[in-house]
């Protein structure tokens, strides 16, 4: 069986300006708070689950900034710019 997707698998290492990478730790730090947790109980997925959550949210964060601009740096060049 072949299964096939128009996306990679992985993101491309994407240079980012100084202005994009701090959005991105920006979004990063406010879904901590706002985004998805880590499930507890029974269900959840035990120590592994809550040691790798991490790294969710900042796939969360980093995929939400490469898709708005915030404008936290104006003039600033930016990869978002039109």
């Amino acid at each position: 069986m072949s299964v096939q997707s128009g996306r990679p698998l992985a993101p491309a290492n994407v240079q980012r300006s100084p202005a994009d990478r701090l959005e991105a730790a920006f979004l990063e730090e406010m879904m901590k708070y706002i985004g998805p947790k880590a499930r507890e109980g029974a269900n959840s997925g035990g120590a592994g689950e809550a040691q790798f959550h991490s790294f969710l949210t900042r796939g969360y964060a980093d995929l939400m900034a490469d898709r708005i601009d915030l404008k936290l740096f104006a003039g600033a060049p930016s990869e978002h710019a039109s």
